[in-house]
This record gives C-alpha cells, sequence and structure tokens, in this order.
C-alpha cells in the first residue's frame, strides 16, 4: 500500500489517464463489433493485423477520446477535495503540550493518562498540601475559617478533576491527529486499487475486483475512557472520586457502524470508475462522521465544566454559556467540581484586608 500523500494529485491524473486510455480501447472494440455485426461479416476482425487494430484504434481515438476523457473528469475533482486533508502534525503537537498541565495537575498522589496509559507521579507543587492546616493553625478570621473549610479539603479533589478534564481534551486531539493519518493513507491506497482493478480489467479477467480495508475505523475515538472496540461501541463517562456527583458524558453517541472496507470493481473501465466514485463519497461520509464525533465530545466536556446539561438526547451544539438554552439544567456545584469558587481576598483592598471579613489579625 501507498504512503505517498504528497502526489496524491499527480497519482490522481496519471489514474484518470488510465481510465481514459482502457475505456478508448473498450469503446472502440465494441464500436468494431457493432459494426462487424452490421455488415455480417464478423470473422473479418480475426484477420486484422496488430498494425490494422491500431491504426483503426487511432481512428477511433482521434474521434471520440475528448468525449470519453469528459466521462471521468470528475474523478481528478474529487480526488483534488481529499489531497489537501489536515496535517495531523499540529494536532499530535497540541496534545504533547498538554503534558506539561497533566503533570502539575498530578496532585500529591499522581493519577493516570488512560487516553495513553502514562502514569504522572506526585506533583511537587502539592508535597506540603497536607501540612498547610497545622501550618495555618493560628490563622484566624472569617476568611481564614473560608480558607481552611472549602478551599484546602476539596482541592486535590478538584485538582484531579482538571487533570481528567485536561486527559479529555488531549484524548480528541490524538483522535483527530490518528484520524487525519489513516485518512491520508486510505486516500492513498484508494488510488492504488483503482489502478489495481484496472489491471486486472487489461488483464483479460471477466470482472475486475479490488478491495480496500479502511484504516480509519481505527480512530474511532481515542477520547478519554472510550476503549477502541472496533467501532461497535463506545461511551465516555468519568466518575468525580471522592465527590458525590458522576459527570457522564458523550450522551451524543458514537459514530455509526463505519465502512470496514471499500470495494473497486465492474467488468470495463466506466464501471471500475463509478465503484471508485462511491468508495469516495462513502470515505468523505465517514470522515465527516468522525469529525462531528469528536467536536461532539469536546462540546459536551465544555458543557460539563461549564455547569451545564443539555435535555436527555440533545447534542451539544456550539455556544457561549450566556447563550444555553432554558431546557439545560445548571449545576453549580459541578462547576467547583473543576474550579474552586473566588476568594473572598480575591476583593480585599489595602486598606480592608486584615479585617476580620478577610484576612482577620493573628492572636
Amino acid at each position: 500500500m501507498s504512503d505517498n500523500y504528497g502526489d496524491i494529485r499527480s497519482e490522481a491524473k496519471a489514474l484518470v489517464e488510465k481510465f481514459v486510455e482502457l475505456e478508448v480501447e473498450h469503446q472502440a472494440m465494441l464500436a468494431f463489433n457493432r459494426a462487424l455485426a452490421e455488415s455480417g461479416d464478423l470473422d473479418d476482425i480475426h484477420s486484422w493485423t496488430n498494425e490494422k487494430k491500431a491504426l483503426e484504434l487511432q481512428v477511433y481515438s482521434d474521434q471520440w477520446r475528448g468525449e470519453i476523457a469528459s466521462w471521468f473528469a470528475d474523478i481528478t475533482e474529487m480526488f483534488d477535495d481529499l489531497a489537501d486533508l489536515p496535517d495531523p502534525a499540529p494536532l499530535r503537537s497540541e496534545a504533547e503540550g498538554l503534558y506539561g498541565a497533566l503533570a502539575l495537575l498530578a496532585g500529591p498522589s499522581g493519577h493516570t493518562d488512560i487516553a495513553d496509559g502514562t502514569v504522572h507521579g506526585p506533583a511537587e507543587a502539592f508535597e506540603k498540601l497536607s501540612a498547610i492546616p497545622t501550618m495555618l493553625v493560628d490563622w484566624e478570621g472569617h476568611a481564614a475559617e473560608a480558607f481552611k473549610l472549602n478551599f484546602i479539603p476539596p482541592l486535590e479533589r478538584v485538582a484531579f478533576h482538571e487533570f481528567e478534564a485536561v486527559v479529555s481534551l488531549r484524548s480528541p486531539l490524538i483522535a483527530a491527529a490518528y484520524m487525519w493519518e489513516k485518512a491520508r493513507e486510505d486516500v492513498s491506497n484508494l488510488i492504488d486499487e483503482a489502478n489495481s482493478a484496472l489491471d486486472d480489467y487489461s488483464g483479460g479477467k471477466d470482472s475486475a475486483d479490488a478491495v480496500l480495508a479502511l484504516g480509519i475505523i481505527g480512530a474511532i475515538v481515542a477520547v478519554a475512557a472510550v476503549p477502541f472496540t472496533g467501532g461497535t461501541s463506545a461511551a465516555l463517562y468519568w466518575t468525580m472520586a471522592g465527590s458525590a456527583i458522576a459527570v457522564t458524558g458523550a450522551v451524543v453517541g458514537h459514530p455509526n457502524e463505519p465502512e470496514k472496507q471499500l470495494d473497486i470493481s465492474g467488468d470495463s473501465p466506466a464501471d471500475i470508475a463509478q465503484s471508485l466514485r462511491d468508495a469516495i463519497w462513502k470515505l468523505k461520509l465517514q470522515l465527516l462522521e468522525h469529525e462531528l464525533f469528536i467536536s461532539r465530545q469536546i462540546r459536551t466536556l465544555s458543557d460539563q465544566i461549564n455547569g451545564y446539561t443539555a435535555p436527555k438526547g440533545t447534542p451539544p451544539i456550539p455556544r457561549d454559556p450566556p447563550y444555553y438554552s432554558t431546557e439545560h439544567s445548571y449545576s453549580e456545584s459541578t462547576v467547583h467540581e473543576f474550579a474552586l469558587p473566588r476568594p473572598l481576598l480575591a476583593d480585599a483592598t489595602p486598606g480592608n484586608v486584615n479585617d476580620d471579613g478577610y484576612l482577620g489579625t493573628p492572636k
């Protein structure tokens, strides 16, 4: 199979020329047979020399090649659409760039990135977390009590939820990169299989047949907590450890069962070309479904972090938090599982920061 995606346009052009060449020969032979049948001299064709056959073919080609070429012009355009698929490298780079965030959010115990199995050890920033209550034992006042009760206890849990949120963002990036990598391979292989079918035809087989096993089915979909099962099932879920709530996502379902293989076949070059057109459309539709699924995972994640849950069976749609529909349910407690409440100290001024309502004064 090919790995020459960069040459898709030139290879598609050469493939179309091959279709035209073989279809001209096919149509010429049909025309010769019709003419001989009408003349009643069916045995005359067997007496033709190779030179006479070549001359008759050239005469036919000069007259009809332009029209026959127009039958296949759309194939070049269809491959033009597939020649500029996204480069997977930037997506992988973006995913790798989130490793640093995972290391910082791994908390005092460390966590595992379930997208790729990477184990992140305890984060240095959390080393003294367990000692903070002792260190602050002499700090009193409203802000002190709020900090000790509302910020320190849930800090590790919130960091873990943020870790999982970053994992859930990394995973679609990885999935998208893998999808486009395999899509590029599939496009290259599609041309190879079309050439193979034409070779079967020109080699004298009664019916040309070539089969492409699609690589993109392996890209369904490496989102967080979604083990790949061959495209038959997928359910994004994560349970908030140590929390009273559980957030379940990807209610949008999963991509439809994909085409696992595409057949390129036919009894003539024109028939083979039609099966190629069908295969290209199936490939494009599969890519669109994959893209839609991945984008919905990201939107579902955004919904959850913002505390919004769509009505059951409603797919997430692009929106900013102020524009959620009234049917969405909102949970502030869910928001605080990803981000601690705004500290009162954030609104303090130099003139009142030591008041009991803020820092207070040690006693």
